[in-house]
């Protein structure tokens, strides 16, 4: 594999290796976000885990989950800090509930 520029991640994911490999991982995962468990509605993403482009191609089943958008933009926004960060959230959320 090779490190892949954005036009060609692009091109690869209009493959029918891709397509398959996508309906394939949405069926693994009952076509259900693997994180919040909801079903994948229309325009879902198959993240890949591994972030190193050199391995965007290879399709190991054990590198991706199948994310709705909302989920996958929140992965890649908590992916930039470390996970304390999450601790923060939980604080907050849990605030929130008693306040509402």
């Amino acid at each position: 594999s090779f490190s892949m520029t954005q036009k060609e991640k692009s091109k690869f994911r209009k493959t029918k290796e891709w397509a398959t490999f996508r309906k394939k991982m949405a069926e693994k995962y009952n076509n259900k976000d693997a994180i919040t468990g909801k079903k994948l509605y229309k325009g879902w993403t198959l993240h890949h885990l591994d972030l190193n482009s050199d391995n965007y191609d290879i399709l190991d089943e054990n590198n991706f989950i199948p994310l709705n958008k909302k989920t996958h933009d929140v992965i890649h926004f908590l992916v930039r800090y470390d996970l304390e960060i999450l601790g923060q959230f939980k604080c907050y959320l849990e605030k929130m509930k008693d306040l509402s």
